[in-house]
């Protein structure tokens, strides 16, 4: 898969609620932490956003494994590319 957005580790920071904004989450990555997303709501949407990077490792991963083993699952391999592609392409 061939993802040209923000590559590396995500993590969820959480931002505390100020006199201007209430409490959110944003989605950094880097060492210097850079904003991948920000105004995140609510807790867990921020750390399934965070960990998406490594979910479409995993699922790529996935994928070429049982390409290379011959797995017959072809309906679950559709899936995850049609998933894959929908998470990666912009129309």
């Amino acid at each position: 898969m061939n993802y040209q957005g923000t590559n590396g580790k995500w993590k969820a920071v959480q931002r505390e609620k100020t006199y201007y904004a209430p409490k959110t989450n944003e989605i950094q990555f880097g060492e210097d932490g850079e904003c991948v997303a920000e105004f995140v709501g609510n807790d867990y949407d921020a750390q399934l956003i965070a960990h998406a990077p490594e979910m479409m490792e995993m699922l790529s991963k996935v994928l070429e494994v049982n390409k290379r083993h011959g797995f017959n699952g072809h309906l679950i391999n559709e899936q995850i590319k049609e998933l894959l592609t929908r998470a990666t392409t912009i129309k």
